[in-house]
């Protein structure tokens, strides 16, 4: 008897109209590994089978238990103003799913992070803590420092142990360093205005 995964698996390709190759070669492996995985008999890594669900845009329990996970509302917790302090304030929540932590999201006020963001455009990701922030050195991020500034800029190594520099997106204005992060959201989605 086939696990139900398979049978999950093998149900949504159908319904989608896809092939094996194509969801494979979507999830980044090689152009038989959907096929070889539905007819063998042994459980793929979870690497795999997580590569798979993405390129299906399901999470991995979606695909493998068959949950559907539940929505998350993103509260807008504030907004930004150029390269400046992002400032707190209640704006309209968006219904949508981020993975990693608590999902937060700021709304771009203004031209001054032109091009990269637009007047209109809200920024989300998941807001993340602790001493695995240096993941996320070279991505930009909504951050909330130790001393409460709020802003949104790249994260940097500085000489300073335990501290950021913070690069702005902006190259007129000037780098934070050192800085202590409280938390750190790594921009995952920009829903353009």
């Amino acid at each position: 008897m086939e696990a139900p995964w398979k049978a999950r698996l093998r149900q949504i390709i159908a319904d989608r109209g896809l092939d094996m190759k194509t969801v494979s070669l979507r999830a980044g492996l090689g152009a038989t590994a959907v096929s070889q995985l539905l007819r063998g008999p042994h459980q793929p890594g979870v690497d795999n089978l997580k590569a798979i669900a993405e390129a299906l845009g399901l999470t991995l329990s979606e695909l493998y238990d068959g949950r559907e996970q539940p929505r998350q509302v993103v509260d807008i917790i504030g907004h930004v103003d150029g390269s400046g302090p992002w400032v707190a304030g209640n704006h309209e929540a968006i219904d949508l799913r981020i993975e990693g932590g608590e999902p937060v999201g700021i709304l771009v006020v203004g031209d001054a992070l032109q091009p990269r963001h637009q007047h209109g455009d809200v920024l989300i990701g998941p807001r993340q803590v602790g001493r695995h922030l240096d993941n996320l050195i070279g991505v930009e991020c909504i951050i909330e420092t130790t001393k409460g500034e709020r802003i949104v800029r790249f994260l940097a190594r500085s000489a300073s142990a335990g501290h950021f520099k913070l690069r702005s997106i902006n190259p007129t204005v000037s780098d934070l360093d050192p800085v202590k992060i409280a938390w750190a959201a790594p921009i995952r989605l920009v829903k353009r205005g």
